[in-house]
């Protein structure tokens, strides 16, 4: 994971042709961001990991689906916050 300390190097280079810079970059200056949270993340996070950006993550070159697969994450978090 590239928010970890001392493997950005590894885990930028794990991903070649994906721009994966925000993730070391937390490392590097901290945010000033918390991830978004609600009564049931899991249920819309485990969702979005599984159903929407497997795809999108093996296919990095692909704009296309890396678009559709944030056009699915975005309902499937709508979906099951309207179910909280």
């Amino acid at each position: 994971m590239g928010g970890m300390k001392g493997i950005s190097d590894d885990f930028a280079d794990a991903f070649p042709g994906m721009d994966v810079s925000a993730f070391v970059q937390i490392e590097e200056e901290g945010t000033l961001f918390f991830r978004p949270y609600t009564r049931n993340t899991t249920v819309w996070e485990d969702g979005i990991q599984l159903n929407a950006f497997l795809q999108a993550w093996q296919n990095p070159t692909d704009a296309s689906i890396m678009e559709a697969a944030c056009d699915k994450a975005q309902k499937i978090i709508e979906d099951a916050i309207a179910n909280e």
